[in-house]
């Protein structure tokens, strides 16, 4: 059961059970390493159809969400009540990222809150990523173009709420040396078809 109130761990997916061990301080209380956070739950909520219902504790085996915890986890986590507790491994996803396009804000003064938008979206979808390059360049990787309409629908509406100036696909360009062919497969299946 989680309850309002209840002290967690926030145990990211590289987090070892065996660090936390060698973490202990002797005294009862164990420090925090890099992979490890400790949390009081804040509101709890159970989904309701579109809407959510505040609750004061959830029981074992049912879907519940907790707020406040954009903070220490990005993409996956696991929450337990004791460190002895192996994190769950993300998910490998089939989709991985393909189109690419960069985004800024109409107005630069907008800029913060394009970040933070960009920010609330790679939490929220697991198949989108966002890499701020050298330039300050902001660049969102989709999964398709219809995903990238949706993310950037949402990334508008919902998360930043700016206007979006948004740039062509960007294409990769990368130039590799292989051995010519040894065999012209082209040519020997028709000579073959001949006979």
């Amino acid at each position: 059961m989680v309850s309002q109130g209840q002290k967690l761990w926030v145990l990211k997916p590289r987090y070892d059970p065996r660090d936390a061990t060698a973490d202990d301080n002797g005294d009862g209380t164990t420090s925090v390493s890099e992979h490890t956070h400790p949390i009081t739950v804040g509101q709890l909520y159970v989904p309701m159809g579109r809407n959510v219902l505040p609750v004061d504790s959830v029981p074992a085996g049912n879907l519940a969400g907790i707020a406040g915890l954009q903070d220490f986890i990005l993409k996956s986590a696991t929450l337990s009540s004791t460190l002895a507790c192996p994190a769950f491994r993300p998910l490998n996803l089939v989709a991985s990222p393909i189109v690419h396009v960069a985004v800024e804000p109409l107005h630069p003064s907008d800029m913060p809150a394009l970040l933070s938008g960009l920010k609330l979206l790679n939490q929220s979808d697991p198949c989108v990523e966002v890499v701020v390059q050298e330039t300050g360049e902001c660049v969102l990787s989709t999964a398709g173009e219809i995903h990238l309409q949706r993310c950037l629908d949402d990334l508008r509406k919902r998360y930043s709420r700016v206007e979006l100036r948004v740039s062509s696909p960007i294409v990769p360009f990368r130039e590799t040396i292989v051995p010519p062919p040894k065999v012209d497969m082209v040519n020997e299946a028709i000579s073959s078809e001949n006979e």
